[in-house]
């Protein structure tokens, strides 16, 4: 058996693995972001241009609309998997599913409530080209 000093070195170890790993793929997310704002720029008009960062925009926030559900899973299915217990498993994915669904449609609803106000944000030439 491992002492406690032996285990906390490989806790240690471990967590600095995922920090780099995190830090990495956040400069990678970064990098790509910057580099493709030039590009877009060379091969899109500018109202386009325009709405294609509204529309990634739009999407970040509908991303933030997860409220951790995504993360907050990941403990709990790990152990109902761990464990067998398929019924716990099968409510977990369930919920989770279930949740992305109602958000996905309110979603959809507000913006086909919305699309009339949405459209009339964009200049009158982007109008007629989305």
């Amino acid at each position: 058996m491992a002492s406690r000093g032996e285990s906390i070195a490989g806790v240690r170890r471990h967590l600095l693995a995922n920090v780099r790993a995190h830090v990495v793929a956040r400069a990678a997310q970064v990098a790509v972001g910057i580099g493709l704002v030039p590009y877009v720029l060379a091969h899109l008009p500018r109202a386009q241009y325009g709405l294609w960062a509204w529309l990634l925009g739009a999407t970040a926030y509908l991303a933030l609309a997860d409220f951790g559900l995504s993360q907050g899973n990941v403990r709990p299915l790990a152990s109902a998997i761990a464990s067998g217990d398929l019924r716990r498993r099968d409510r977990i994915v369930t919920a989770a599913i279930a949740f992305h669904s109602a958000l996905g449609l309110a979603a959809l609803f507000l913006a086909f409530a919305l699309r009339h106000r949405i459209a009339a944000s964009f200049p009158e030439g982007a109008r007629e080209e989305a």
